[in-house]
């Protein structure tokens, strides 16, 4: 029996409201709990090209006294961010080859089961949607790690400076003095990060590679409390052993809970396009504080004020319209069987957006040599 995509994707869209069956899946998407760093600057779907109408910000204020018959008085205080920004466009294009749609056909022809538009939807998310998640957490981590974005990738550069204090990023460890050598400054860097943020830490982020060069070294003098399993990587309270006798340290100061984070994606490697590349969300030999954002306020647009997925955002990311979707916020995409290659199957999305940093001051950064 022959099998086709094109039957599937037509009774997709025809059980679609809009008729469109992966632009309604595209559209509305949001990245999986794995991504850790959109938690911090979680996605928001917003009418706008330019990073620009998220930019006020109304600050409460305590209600005040009144007389009797008198005018309230005037509360909230309006803040505004010098943040402005066109969205960066990105796109992707993928081609499922005659060959998978034969892998697929002899699966069936050999009595197994294939459900050709569960096929396609999975295609969708796995080739085109996928790509657009990792591409935005990559830009995230740019920023934990550096404070900028600063990548080049198909001759055209994205370069946004976020205006994170000077101060709150430490000097490179190098030599005797990296974290995992004989003069590690790797507890000086911990309590000074900790100072910049007013002793206010949320959370301490790392590769995984830099947590095991540090654990590793003898010097740092730290003992592992607890062990906890999170996606694509851990969290670890530890603490500074002190004394002759090794004993754990009473100052809190020198007891952290870490988070390790490993996930990567790839890029196609540009000086062979046959190969690609591993690029690590976050960079080893960073360790970023991330500090409490107590600036509690109302963003237009955000919606309901007490919104979870930014109880503890330092941001967000704007996901703003595209042309493909009609000027519909959110991202674009969709599927189909070229017209003079009906043995394929191809998909392209598109998303214009940038993340967006509203806390600066509440990041510190130090980093490391490994060797």
């Amino acid at each position: 029996m022959d099998i086709t995509f094109s039957q599937a994707i037509e009774q997709l869209n025809k059980e679609a409201q809009s008729g469109d069956a992966a632009f309604e899946v595209i559209k509305d998407a949001r990245p999986p709990q794995d991504y850790f760093l959109q938690s911090i600057l979680p996605e928001r779907n917003l009418p706008s090209y330019k990073v620009e109408n998220g930019d006020m910000v109304i600050r409460s204020t305590m209600a005040g006294s009144v007389g009797m018959d008198s005018e309230y008085p005037e509360g909230g205080v309006i803040t505004a961010s010098s943040f402005l920004k066109g969205t960066e466009k990105i796109g992707n294009a993928v081609t499922l080859p005659e060959k998978a749609l034969r892998n697929l056909q002899a699966t069936l022809n050999g009595g197994g089961s294939i459900d050709m538009a569960q096929e396609a939807l999975n295609f969708l998310d796995k080739m085109i949607l996928q790509p657009h998640f990792d591409t935005f957490e990559y830009m995230r981590g740019q920023i934990f790690t550096t404070g900028k974005i600063n990548w080049t990738f198909n001759k055209k550069t994205i370069d946004v400076d976020y205006g994170v204090p000077a101060g709150n990023i430490l000097a490179n460890n190098t030599g005797t003095a990296s974290y995992d050598q004989s003069a590690s400054k790797f507890w000086d860097d911990m309590v000074e990060i900790q100072a910049l943020l007013g002793y206010d830490v949320a959370k301490y982020i790392m590769h995984q590679a830099t947590f095991s060069a540090i654990i590793g070294n003898s010097v740092n003098d730290i003992t592992v409390t607890e062990k906890r399993s999170v996606p694509y990587g851990a969290e670890y309270d530890i603490s500074r052993l002190v004394g002759n006798d090794k004993t754990v340290t009473n100052d809190a100061r020198e007891q952290l809970t870490i988070r390790t984070y490993n996930m990567e994606g790839e890029l196609i490697d540009e000086s062979d396009p046959s190969n690609t590349i591993k690029k690590p969300f976050f960079t080893a030999g960073k360790v970023t504080a991330i500090g409490n954002d107590q600036a509690r306020g109302y963003r237009p647009g955000q919606g309901s004020a007490d919104d979870s997925a930014f109880e503890n955002a330092l941001g967000y990311t704007h996901i703003g319209p595209t042309v493909e979707g009609g000027g519909q916020a959110g991202r674009w995409g969709r599927i189909y069987t070229p017209e003079a290659k009906p043995m394929q199957l191809r998909g392209e999305g598109v998303t214009n957006g940038l993340p967006v940093l509203d806390a600066p001051d509440k990041i510190a950064i130090a980093s490391t040599d490994l060797s």
